[in-house]
């Protein structure tokens, strides 16, 4: 089911060149949104609604008590940053909420990407998608807490009693973390995609 910015544009009378001029953004990026072929952040969804009068809800075609229609946009948590490295403090302090097509909000939460330990695949910047569990397979990527002060992005490998925690970049070395050291190791969730913010 389509969003319904450019129905509700047309009922309050406006172009789209005056709701692109209302945002600060081209007519073209405008347009994007409307043909869904981009998808607004959660700022941009909010200054929408406020040009047209209306609630995200309305924009999204929120149907109460129904929830979002299979494929709809859905807030997730953007819980503070994690460093692509090992020396960040983890901040689960609230900075916002990214819109993401996920069909249980309340299981995922957001990361914004910093550091160069996983490039060329994710680069600093960059915004992971992560979904709460407290174990993850090996291979996959994982938001890791080291002695409940740093979290970390990297490939989690299970080697008999040993976890490794592996990087992407060969600037970085690999950690390695057994018996009791495995102790001070939390998984926070596994990395389900990661967007390329521009």
């Amino acid at each position: 089911m389509p969003n319904r910015f450019r129905e509700i544009r047309k009922d309050r009378k406006m172009t789209q060149q005056q709701v692109a001029d209302a945002l600060g953004i081209t007519r073209q990026a405008y347009n994007h949104y409307e043909s869904e072929r981009r998808k607004p952040d959660t700022n941009t969804l909010r200054a929408m609604a406020a040009i047209f009068g209306c609630t995200i809800d309305e924009l999204l075609d929120f149907v109460p008590g129904g929830g979002y229609p299979v494929g709809k946009l859905q807030a997730v948590p953007v819980l503070g940053s994690v460093r692509a490295g090992y020396d960040l403090l983890a901040n689960e302090e609230l900075e916002g909420y990214e819109m993401v097509d996920v069909p249980s909000p309340e299981e995922y939460f957001c990361l914004n990407v910093t550091g160069d330990s996983m490039e060329p695949e994710i680069h600093s910047g960059d915004l992971a998608l992560v979904h709460r569990q407290s174990d993850v397979d090996t291979g996959d990527l994982a938001v890791v807490l080291i002695e409940d002060e740093e979290a970390t992005i990297k490939r989690v490998i299970k080697s008999g009693k040993d976890l490794v925690l592996q990087p992407f970049n060969s600037a970085y070395s690999i950690r390695v973390f057994s018996g009791e050291q495995r102790k001070s190791l939390r998984i926070l969730g596994k990395v389900v995609r990661t967007t390329r913010r521009w």
